[in-house]
């Protein structure tokens, strides 16, 4: 058999359920549910409107299309300067091994 529990023991749990377990949190979670929908929407319709107003509409196209290559003389000239790099190093490196070696 069960025991009684007494009732200075017991309240503050059963105010706390109450606050989760009760009518108004099925009509809350609709509530948000249709909320959360509707306000994607007109996200959406502000982002288009923004897009339209700003003249972005075939961004991501071109975004794509310069993906691989955005600024290819930017790119030329880095590759330039890591090719002369590694020229100076093979160069200097002959140079070093002909000091070193004592005859």
């Amino acid at each position: 058999t069960c025991s009684y529990w007494t009732l200075s023991t017991v309240c503050a749990t059963a105010r706390a359920s109450h606050l989760f377990d009760n009518p108004a949190t099925v009509f809350y979670s609709i509530f948000m549910a249709l909320w959360a929908a509707m306000f994607l929407e007109h996200w959406k319709r502000c982002q288009m409107r923004l897009n339209y107003k700003w003249d972005l509409t075939g961004f991501e196209e071109d975004e794509e299309r310069l993906k691989d290559h955005p600024r290819p003389e930017y790119e030329a000239r880095v590759l330039s300067k890591v090719l002369k790099k590694e020229l100076q190093k093979k160069e200097e490196k002959p140079a070093d091994l002909v000091e070193e070696q004592p005859n």
